[in-house]
């Protein structure tokens, strides 16, 4: 008999659904949310209507119903804002720290550095004299002569190694035929 009346008492609730979906909106600000859940209220009451002691008060227990209902939305909606700001806060640092990786780039010292490295370790392959003789004409900025007579051997004979020098250099190097080309 008591369960009658307040299945009666229920149906009357329902077809006044919309004052709960007002309080719903109301914190929720989404009507369809709203809607959605008190549409989950009446629905996890109806289904526990046999296992719930209402006192009575129905109106009261459906409307606790749909406060913890958008309680528990509004904490998943701050756990998905504070996610998406998290998200939003790591591609803003990573957009920061690649734009200041550019700004401090200078291809031309990069560019440099691997060219004069490739260049050093390429004279240091050169066969011994030849090498000595590049080193004290490019490095040293020696003319002939002054090669030719520290060394004791012709100007020819430096002129030869020179040759030989470039010769293999320009094999070594024919990939980086533009920096070589400035530097012989």
């Amino acid at each position: 008999m008591i369960r009658d009346e307040i299945n009666k008492q229920f149906y009357e609730l329902f077809k006044q659904k919309d004052r709960f979906i007002r309080f719903a909106y109301y914190y929720v600000l989404d009507h369809q949310v709203a809607e959605d859940l008190v549409m989950d209220s009446f629905l996890y009451y109806w289904e526990n209507r046999n296992n719930v002691d209402i006192n009575g008060n129905l109106q009261a227990y459906i409307l606790r119903i749909v406060k913890h209902k958008s309680l528990d939305y509004l904490k998943l909606q701050r756990i998905h804002s504070e996610a998406h700001e998290k998200i939003r806060e790591d591609a803003m640092w990573d957009l920061n720290k690649n734009i200041a990786s550019l700004e401090q780039f200078e291809p031309y010292k990069v560019m440099t550095d691997e060219y004069h490295r490739i260049v050093v370790n390429a004279v240091k392959q050169l066969p011994g004299r030849t090498r000595d003789i590049f080193v004290m004409s490019r490095v040293k900025e020696m003319k002939y002569s002054e090669i030719a007579e520290k060394l004791n051997i012709s100007e020819k004979t430096v002129e030869y190694h020179m040759s030989k020098a470039i010769r293999i250099l320009r094999d070594k190097l024919k990939n980086l035929y533009v920096l070589t080309f400035f530097i012989f």
